[in-house]
């Protein structure tokens, strides 16, 4: 969920990454390719609840963005069994000095 998928350069972009079907008991949410084998051990991003977290990124790029992460759910009983859940969040971001011109 997002505010809006069009923000201004220099602003900020907020979304919610939410976990639908939660499987397991623990969950982390980091930002990077998901087959970034070190993206995986990047800080958690900030909970909302046991299944959303929130991401706040600044627009520093006009045009089409994205925001790469994964979803990592453990079994924490067993924790050597995971599932990642890859995501991509999609925003615009217009720089509007060149709109006024």
């Amino acid at each position: 969920m997002c505010k809006s998928d069009t923000i201004d350069l220099g602003g900020y972009y907020e979304a919610e990454i939410r976990l639908g079907n939660k499987k397991w008991d623990s969950i982390r949410v980091v930002l990077g390719a998901w087959d970034d084998y070190q993206s995986l051990f990047g800080p958690n991003l900030p909970s909302i609840d046991s299944v959303t977290s929130f991401v706040r990124v600044k627009a520093e790029n006009e045009g089409k963005n994205v925001i790469e992460g994964t979803i990592i759910e453990v079994n924490t009983m067993h924790t050597d069994s995971a599932i990642m859940h890859p995501f991509k969040i999609f925003f615009f971001v217009r720089d509007k000095k060149k709109r006024a011109s």
